[in-house]
C-alpha cells in the first residue's frame, strides 16, 4: 500500500514539473520530503550494487576457471581415449592396407565414400589414408553437367597430388547426349590432356564418338608415354547429326607407345575404321564387345601378332558377303606364339566354331573359351576343313564349351577332341535336356562313350558338364 502511494505521489510530482505555474504548498512539501527520501537511500542502493558488482565479478572468475577445467579434463578424457582405442594399437601399414580393401569398385571424389571417408575417423586412419599414395590412383568421373567440368577438373587435380609420383588410371563418363562439351569449351581438352603423362588407364564411355575424336583432334599435341590400358564404351551413334559415317583418324593414339590392352563395345572397330584407331601389332590383350564379321576378325587377328589373350565376338550371319574359307586358300599359316587364352562368343554356325581358326597357329594356347549364342539353332553346310586339318592346339590344357557342342556331327566332333592331345580340362556348360528343344546336344553322352573317343576320356583330369532346360 506505501509503494502504490508513493507511486501516486511521484507521478503527481511529474506532472507539476512539467508546467510553468508556481505549485501549491502541497505538492512543494511533498517534493522536499521525497528528495529527503532519495538522499537518504541512495548511499544505500549503492553501496547493494558495488556489493553484486564484486560477487558478480568473483562468480565470472570461477565461471572462467571452471571452463578451464572443463576443457583440460576434455583433452586429458581424449589423449586418453586415443591412448586406450584399438586403432592406436594398429600399425599404420595395416591401416593402409584395409583402407584399400574398403575402397569402392568406382571410387569417386564424394566424401561419403572411401578413402575419403576414411580421413574422418580419427587422427590415425587420416595420417594413414593421406599417406597411402595408392588410395588415390584410381579415380571414376560421372559427368552428367557440362557446367561442372571446372569443379571436377580441381577435385580431380587434388584427389591424383595425393598419388605423387604414382601412374595413374581414369575413367569418364558423360552421362548426358549433348555435344557442348565438344563445341562450346576447351576445358576437357586441356584437362585430360594436363593428365596424359601420367595416365596408366584410360577408359571413356560416351555419346557420339566421332564428335568426341573431332574434338580430341584439335589444338592438342597428345603424348602418352605410359597408357598402357584403354576402355571404350559407346553410344549407339556415331554423330549427333549423321550415324552412319566412320569416326575421323584419331590422332588421340599416335603417340602411344606402350599400349598393350584395349577392351572396346558397339562398333568402334567395325570394318575398315579399326586401322584407324589402334596400335594393332603392338597389342597383348583385346576385348572386342562388337559383333566382328568374321573375315574381318581374320584381318584384326593378322594384325595382332603380339597377342596374348583375347575376347572375341564373332558374326557369321553374314558370311555370304565374303567369300567362303577354301582349303586351298587356308594354305598359309598366321602364327601367334604368344597367345595363351582365346574366348569367342559365336553369332554363327556350329562348325565355324573350330574351323574358323584354322589359318592360325597358336603354339602356346593354353585356354580356348567357345560360347555360341543361344538364339543362333540354323544350320548350314559350310566348306570348313576336316579336323584333320585342325593342327594349332598342340598346347591346349583346357577346353569350355558353353551353349552348344562343336559340331552337330559325332565323328566331326570326336576327331577335333583327338587332335588336342594336351587337353587335361574339359568343360561343357548350359547343356540342353530338353527333350523337344532343337538345342538339345545328346552327342555330348555320344561322344563321351563312344569307341572311338577312348582316346579323349583317358587324358581328361577334370570334366565338368552343366545341364539346363527342363
Amino acid at each position: 500500500m506505501l509503494k502504490k502511494s508513493q507511486t501516486s505521489t511521484n507521478a503527481a510530482l511529474l506532472l507539476a514539473s512539467e508546467g510553468n505555474d508556481t505549485p501549491d504548498e502541497g505538492v512543494l512539501k511533498a517534493a522536499k520530503d521525497c528528495r529527503e527520501h532519495s538522499v537518504a537511500a541512495l548511499p544505500r542502493m549503492n553501496a547493494k550494487a558495488a556489493t553484486i558488482a564484486a560477487q558478480i565479478k568473483k562468480l565470472r572468475r570461477q565461471q572462467r576457471a571452471v571452463a578451464a577445467d572443463i576443457a583440460r579434463l576434455e583433452e586429458d578424457v581424449l589423449v586418453c581415449d586415443r591412448l586406450l582405442a584399438p586403432i592406436r594399437r594398429v600399425p599404420r601399414d595395416i591401416l593402409c592396407e584395409i583402407a584399400f580393401h574398403a575402397l569402392p569398385l568406382r571410387p569417386s571424389p564424394l566424401r561419403k565414400q572411401a578413402p575419403l571417408s576414411l580421413s574422418h575417423v580419427s587422427s590415425a586412419w587420416r595420417d594413414a589414408v593421406f599417406s597411402s599414395a595408392i588410395l588415390w590412383d584410381t579415380l571414376f568421373l560421372d559427368i552428367q553437367d557440362p557446367n561442372t567440368l571446372k569443379l571436377l577438373e580441381r577435385m580431380t587435380q587434388d584427389w591424383f597430388s595425393r598419388a605423387r609420383a604414382r601412374l595413374l588410371s581414369l575413367f569418364i563418363k558423360f552421362g548426358y547426349p549433348s555435344r557442348d562439351i565438344y563445341l562450346k569449351t576447351d576445358i576437357f581438352r586441356r584437362f585430360l590432356n594436363n593428365l596424359s603423362l601420367r595416365i596408366r588407364h584410360l577408359g571413356l564411355d560416351v555419346y557420339y564418338p566421332a564428335d568426341l575424336f573431332s574434338y580430341l583432334n584439335v589444338g592438342v599435341t597428345w603424348r602418352w608415354p605410359n597408357l598402357q590400358s584403354f576402355d571404350f564404351i559407346e553410344g549407339k551413334h556415331w554423330a549427333a547429326d549423321e550415324e552412319g559415317d566412320p569416326p575421323p583418324p584419331t590422332l588421340i593414339f599416335e603417340a602411344t607407345d606402350n599400349l598393350r590392352q584395349v577392351s572396346m563395345s558397339y562398333r568402334l572397330t567395325s570394318e575398315a575404321s579399326a586401322c584407324r584407331f589402334l596400335p594393332w601389332n603392338s597389342l597383348t590383350h583385346i576385348v572386342l564387345k562388337n559383333l566382328v564379321r568374321l573375315h574381318y576378325w581374320w584381318e584384326i587377328f593378322q594384325w595382332c601378332p603380339c597377342l596374348q589373350a583375347g575376347q572375341f565376338f564373332v558374326d557369321n550371319f553374314y558370311l555370304w558377303e565374303a567369300p567362303e574359307p577354301q582349303s586351298q586358300s587356308m594354305g598359309r599359316k598366321y602364327t601367334h606364339p604368344d597367345l595363351e587364352a582365346l574366348d569367342l562368343v559365336l553369332y554363327c554356325y556350329d562348325e565355324s566354331a573350330i574351323g574358323m581358326t584354322v589359318p592360325f597357329t597358336f603354339r602356346k594356347l593354353k585356354s580356348l573359351r567357345i560360347n555360341r549364342d543361344n538364339g543362333v539353332f540354323e544350320q548350314r553346310d559350310m566348306n570348313w576343313p576336316r579336323s584333320s586339318c585342325v593342327n594349332s592346339f598342340d598346347s591346349l590344357c583346357m577346353l569350355t564349351l558353353e551353349r552348344g557342342w562343336l559340331s552337330r556331327d559325332m565323328d566331326y566332333m570326336v576327331g577335333i577332341l583327338s587332335e588336342m592331345v594336351s587337353v587335361s580340362e574339359l568343360v561343357v556348360q548350359s547343356i540342353d535336356t530338353d527333350l523337344e528343344s532343337d538345342n538339345r546336344d545328346p552327342m555330348v553322352f555320344d561322344a563321351m562313350t563312344a569307341t572311338n573317343a577312348n582316346v579323349i576320356l583317358p587324358r581328361l583330369t577334370i570334366l565338368r558338364l552343366s545341364f539346363s532346360g527342363d
